[in-house]
């Protein structure tokens, strides 16, 4: 063995071919993958690829995707979702509420949401992403903490998730790693963010007023014509109407 442990997460047919060439190679690897039956024959029979006549196989261990999940909760909270994209876009709605438009007043996340005015263009951020993840059909799902009981009143899911996210996960003092971009003179994930609901939303026909306005403020930013700072409060506010 080379001494390197390495792991392929994702052990289709690309993923095993490596696997199996990183094991030939002597590199001690191990297979991670989400179908058991994949994973039951890889432990019984060796990660098997064809490679023009010749069969080459290789035995490396293979863990479950669930597996990494129960090693995972030695360090936190690990929940699965048999709905894997319902729940990123979760995790995006979460995001879109607080990750750009606190970065853009250049304040800690727990800071940025006492500015009067400024909880109420959180949420409807928030709000406009969900209404897009809606209209693209992903369902609601409970990330964070959240019961099933948060979940069942469309009109309030993102304000509970925000207060349930301040409260569990804002430390003070925290920024985002927007603003740490700012910081570093490097472009952020704005786009992939507020961006991206803006752009879906214009194709669903869903208005998205609230996360344009943040979008196209973290564009000045990144293109040196305004700096993150407490006063561009202003100009989101004027999102709300």
């Amino acid at each position: 063995m080379t001494g390197r442990r390495v792991a392929v997460l994702g052990s289709g047919a690309n993923g095993t071919s490596i696997g199996v060439d990183l094991a030939r190679a002597g590199v001690d690897v191990t297979l991670i993958e989400q179908w058991p039956g994949h994973v039951e024959a890889i432990r019984t029979t060796g990660a098997r690829v064809a490679v023009g006549a010749e069969v080459q196989v290789a035995h490396p261990p293979a863990l479950h995707l669930c597996q990494v999940a129960d090693l995972l909760r030695h360090s936190g909270s690990v929940e699965l979702f048999g709905d894997i994209r319902s729940a990123k876009w979760m995790k995006l709605v979460s995001n879109c509420s607080v990750l750009v438009p606190t970065a853009a007043l250049n304040l800690p996340m727990a800071d940025a949401i006492e500015v009067p005015g400024f909880r109420a263009l959180m949420v409807a951020a928030g709000q406009e992403a969900l209404d897009v993840g809606v209209a693209r059909g992903h369902a609601m799902l409970p990330i964070f903490g959240l019961e099933g009981d948060d979940i069942a009143r469309p009109d309030q899911v993102v304000e509970v998730m925000l207060d349930r996210l301040y409260e569990r996960f804002v430390k003070p003092g925290a920024t985002t790693t927007i603003l740490h971009d700012w910081e570093k003179g490097r472009r952020s994930e704005a786009g992939d963010l507020n961006g991206l609901v803006g752009r879906l939303g214009r194709e669903l026909g869903v208005p998205t007023p609230v996360n344009d306005a943040v979008h196209a403020l973290a564009r000045e930013v990144e293109t040196g014509r305004r700096s993150p700072d407490p006063g561009n409060a202003r100009v989101l506010l004027a999102a709300l109407g």
